[in-house]
Order: structure tokens, then sequence, then C-alpha cells
């Protein structure tokens, strides 16, 4: 199957109910709906925060965390829904032979600036995919930081659905500039040579497809390596560490899911805007999938 494991359904809709105050997959349908009939704003607020993690979709059920978001009208909700349905239709058109717009083959491309120029749209009510779709809702859900939409996003590109898509360098700047740890670690690990890392360099996609952020990250990994191994010392961990985040690759991925406040969401946000952007003057011709 093309689908990432986090994308399969699991239908919780025929589990017990739950009873009491824990709120879980069991119970956070029936706790949310006596909220919003009593009134009760906190307690709203703690299976909203709930339904925001990024294992409540397993936890109540697919089907039945769609359910949720539709009749409470719950934005995160539908815009994972339909980020789900986008990316079932882009493995069906791949399964089946359709003709699918990979970036991974555009020529002369400067993917910094074609990935500003796609202005952030909403996954929810989309009529139609274009070459650009998966972009302008990437950006979208990055700057709501809708957790379980990015993590969807994440399994999606670091899985063959999106290597088909996207070349390795386009992933790579994906990687960094929306903090996917999982996506960029898999990438950098497979580089454990000086030899590696000079080939990875050489490659005009290197200078194309990468911002100066990436390449600063890059040669800051390529630079320590190289003495480790001039030094002798054992190289193993660094190819697992996480040089954007300053940790382990474990504890990057750990917590890159978890609920950030407020004043952290404005900080992430300013500074994607501040590193990131190259311009917005690249356009590519649309066309359908």
């Amino acid at each position: 199957s093309l689908l990432p494991p986090s994308m399969e359904d699991h239908d919780a809709s025929s589990r017990p109910s739950g009873s009491g105050d824990v709120i879980d997959g069991n119970t956070v349908t029936d706790e949310l709906r006596a909220a919003r009939l009593m009134g009760n704003t906190q307690k709203e607020e703690e299976s909203l925060r709930f339904l925001r993690t990024i294992s409540a979709p397993r936890q109540v059920g697919e089907l039945a965390y769609s359910k949720i978001g539709n009749e409470f009208d719950i934005e995160f909700i539908k815009e994972r829904t339909a980020t789900v349905i986008l990316f079932s239709s882009l493995c069906h058109a791949i399964k089946t032979g359709q003709r699918v717009h990979r970036f991974r083959n555009l020529a002369n491309c400067n993917f910094v600036e074609l990935l500003d120029s796609c202005e952030p749209s909403t996954p929810v009510g989309l009529t139609g995919i274009t070459d650009h779709t998966v972009l302008r809702v990437l950006r979208w859900v990055y700057k709501q930081n809708n957790l379980p939409v990015l993590k969807e996003f994440e399994m999606f590109l670091a899985h063959q659905p999106g290597m088909s898509l996207f070349n390795e360098y386009q992933l790579l700047h994906m990687a960094n500039r929306f903090d996917f740890p999982h996506l960029r670690i898999g990438i950098l690990s497979k580089l454990q040579t000086v030899e590696d890392m000079d080939a990875f360099r050489r490659n005009e996609n290197y200078a194309l497809q990468l911002s100066v952020v990436d390449k600063e990250l890059f040669e800051l990994r390529a630079d320590v390596i190289k003495r480790f191994i001039e030094e002798g010392k054992c190289l193993h961990h660094l190819f697992f560490y996480d040089f954007h985040n300053g940790c382990s690759g474990r504890s990057s991925c750990e917590n890159r899911y978890v609920e950030l406040s407020e004043e952290e969401k404005d900080e992430m946000v300013e500074i994607e805007d501040d590193l990131y952007q190259s311009g917005f003057n690249s356009e590519i011709t649309g066309i359908d999938f």
C-alpha cells in the first residue's frame, strides 16, 4: 500500500463508551457534547486539547474523529480530514498511473522561491488538486500549527508517495523549514562519509533547491563529522543527531508534536518568515492531477 501507516483507517465507533471525568478516545465525544450543552467552557477546552494531540485520531478512530469534527464544527479536525483525503487522492493517482505533477523533476527550479510563491490555503473545501495544492496546504497548516495535520504531512513526505513527488533536496528544505525531524534525520543519516557529503554538494539541486539556512545546517553537520573522522572518534550517534534542534534525533521527534503556547506559536511563525523566505517572484504553470 502507498498509504503511510498513520493514514490507515481505524474505526472506533463500536468501542464501548467510558464514564467519569477522564477524557480519552472512548469518552471525548460524550464529554464534549455535555460540555457544549451545559456551557462548561473548561471541560470543552479540555476535550479540544485532547483532540488536538497527534494520538487522538488513533485513540478515537479515524471515522469517529472525522464525525466529531463535523458534529461540533471543529476546524482543525476538518482540516485534518480534508488533508487525509488529499493524500489518499494523490496516492490513488500515483498507484493507478495517472499523470501526477512531480516537483522532483522540475529543471532549473528554485524550490525555495517556488514554495514562497504558493499562497497558503486551507484544505477544507478543496474542489480540485493542482501542482500547487500540497505546498499551499503545508504552508497553511504550519501557520495554524495544526499538529495532527503536520504529523500527517511528515508521514506522507517520508514515505513513498511524498518521495515520488519531491527529490531529497526539496524534502530536506521542507524538513528544515517546517521542522519535520523524522524526515530530516532520515535524509541526512544516509550521508555518513566525506565522500557522501561532497557528492550531495556537487548536485545542482544543492544550489537551486536549498536555502541559506539549509546549507548552513548541512555544513555544520559536515564539519563536525569530518572532525570526528580525523580524530578517530565514534560517529554512530552523530548520524542521528539533529543539528537543526540541537538534540538527539529521538528527542527531536518526541518533542516536535507537543502543543505550543500562543507566544511560542507566534515566535515559530516569525522565525519561518524571517529565515526561510526568499521572495515571491517565482511561478510555475498550473497542471491538474
